[in-house]
């Protein structure tokens, strides 16, 4: 699922609903300035930048995603954690693989941050029970939102059931 959400300048806090029926399994977040994401030819639309967010949590059916919320700083380089947890969630740290974002990068453009909603927190493509509900997005500025707004990717990774009976016969919870 991917939804796109408008944040009008000057705003200091943003809080919306993203996603209204299904509880993603993961979603990946990420802020550019609204000239880039409308079609400026001037601006690259891939330019996540950090927009000086303070904190940034999910909230799906009464639980908080970091349980510990951000207490950012990105003019201090106060940013490790938030980089730390984007990587852990898409199964890079602890690893010899990568995406080839370094810890600069990410206060540079490449700014995306990444929550795993499961029940175990891990990434494996194990069951997971689909949970429906309502998921939320809070995020508090350290200064306020720049002219022109900033526009709101999110990403969300979804379960779904696929069966194939005795007659081969195939259901599926989603149309394809």
């Amino acid at each position: 699922m991917l939804k796109s959400l408008f944040i009008t300048e000057g705003r200091t806090e943003f809080q919306n609903n993203i996603f209204t029926d299904e509880v993603p399994r993961r979603i990946i977040v990420g802020l550019l300035a609204n000239s880039s994401y409308i079609g400026n030819k001037n601006k690259s639309p891939f330019n996540f930048e950090h927009f000086n967010v303070r904190d940034i949590t999910i909230m799906a059916n009464g639980r908080q995603y970091p349980q510990i919320p951000y207490n950012l700083d990105y003019g201090n380089k106060k940013y490790v954690r938030a980089y730390h947890d984007s990587q852990e969630n898409l199964g890079f740290a602890y690893s010899r693989e990568s995406n080839g974002i370094s810890y600069k990068m990410f206060r540079n453009g490449w700014c995306i941050y990444v929550f795993t909603l499961t029940n175990s927190m891990e990434n494996d493509p194990g069951f997971e029970l689909i949970k429906e509900g309502t998921t939320a997005i809070s995020i508090k500025f350290s200064t306020p939102v720049p002219a022109g707004g900033v526009t709101l990717i999110a990403y969300g990774e979804v379960d779904s059931l696929m069966l194939v009976d005795r007659n081969r016969s195939l259901t599926s919870d989603v149309t394809v």
